[in-house]
């Protein structure tokens, strides 16, 4: 993924595109880092 595309996504966007391609969220710390995982 050209990372140039990303400085004008939401947060929430970028969120939903991973959940959509079969991500899921597996931790989110206090601090805001999250980590996400696909199987496969």
């Amino acid at each position: 993924m050209n990372t140039y595309s990303l400085n004008n996504i939401s947060l929430i966007e970028f969120r939903q595109f991973l959940s959509d391609i079969g991500c899921r969220e597996v931790e989110c710390s206090d601090g805001g880092h999250e980590k996400w995982t696909k199987e496969g």
